[in-house]
């Protein structure tokens, strides 16, 4: 009976991997970005009195420890923030404002959180959606310096640019299989087959060896948000950075001076360790997630993408 259960679970698991399995192709999560129309940036000048500064990168990729840096930097992040969390013990930096903007357009959409947009749906954004977004930047015009950070944000980067002038981006990206350890350790909700008495069937599952855990749907998540980022980022390179988190103490004064000379934002300097433990962002992740990234030619393709984006550490 045992095994029975557990093969079912695991099918259940697995199933996204079928039709790889079956030799068909899920269709691409995005055009390449040979296949984008060419866009027009909004006029921009290094400098100028609109200083938002846009925070972004796929869900725990390292996006609250960047806000954290760029908070003690001097950028305002917000004065509603979401508390944390034994996942986030020094606080997520996420201002709720933006974050339940955000999951507005996505409810109303029909998605989940992380936005499995595989089956041809969009995001419906509408009037009333950019108005709203409209009135949070107008409510801080009168910050110096400020920004928001929303992993969700990733997903809505046209209308932003569009409702904003002369914001900058700074992205943060990490390795898959590192991003689907966290959520598999996290368990969330939308990435866990739903069974009835699974506190339950739980203790029974991991014994043997099976988890809940919908692991092909979370790395096609990674791609997702990092090709949105890869494919703004191409369009807007004057705008723009990204950092990998396992670099960010080697990238963070090469940050800083593109802040400071480039963009001329009156940012302050600051040691990064005594706000970051990057060793807490260290490792590979465990090998079955390193397996299963590595099946998917598009993920390493993906991140050494990134990677060439990537500021430079020197």
């Amino acid at each position: 009976m045992a095994d029975m259960l557990a093969e079912t679970v695991l099918g259940w698991v697995q199933e996204d991997a079928l039709p790889l399995a079956l030799g068909h192709r899920p269709p691409p999560l995005l055009p390449s970005l040979r296949e984008m129309p060419p866009s027009t940036p909004p006029d921009w000048q290094p400098g100028s009195s609109n200083r938002a500064v846009v925070i972004s990168g796929m869900h725990r990729s390292g996006t609250s420890v960047l806000a954290n840096l760029l908070q003690a930097m001097g950028i305002s992040v917000g004065s509603r923030l979401m508390e944390a969390t034994e996942f986030n013990a020094k606080g997520y930096f996420e201002d709720l404002d933006f974050q339940e903007l955000h999951e507005s357009i996505i409810d109303a959409s029909h998605h989940g959180f992380l936005h499995r947009d595989l089956e041809g749906r969009h995001l419906q954004i509408t009037a009333a959606h950019k108005d709203r977004a409209k009135g949070l930047a107008d409510r801080r015009q009168d910050l110096s310096l400020w920004g928001w950070k929303d992993p969700r944000t990733s997903l809505f980067l046209d209308m932003w640019d569009e409702v904003l002038t002369g914001a900058v981006y700074v992205f943060i990206y990490r390795d898959p299989a590192q991003v689907v350890h966290s959520l598999r350790r996290r368990e969330d909700p939308e990435l866990m087959v739903n069974l009835p008495g699974a506190s339950l069937l739980d203790p029974l599952l991991r014994k043997l060896g099976v988890d809940r855990f919908r692991t092909q749907r979370a790395v096609e998540m990674w791609t997702y948000y990092n090709r949105r980022i890869v494919q703004f980022a191409r369009t807007n390179p004057e705008r723009c950075l990204l950092i990998n988190v396992a670099n960010l103490m080697d990238s963070f004064a090469a940050m800083t001076r593109c802040m400071q000379e480039q963009w001329r934002l009156p940012v302050r300097e600051i040691d990064p360790s005594q706000v970051f433990d990057q060793s807490l962002m260290q490792g590979r992740g465990p090998e079955d997630l390193r397996r299963v990234c590595a099946a998917k030619p598009e993920v390493g393709a993906l991140f050494t993408e990134l990677e060439s984006l990537s500021i430079s550490t020197s």
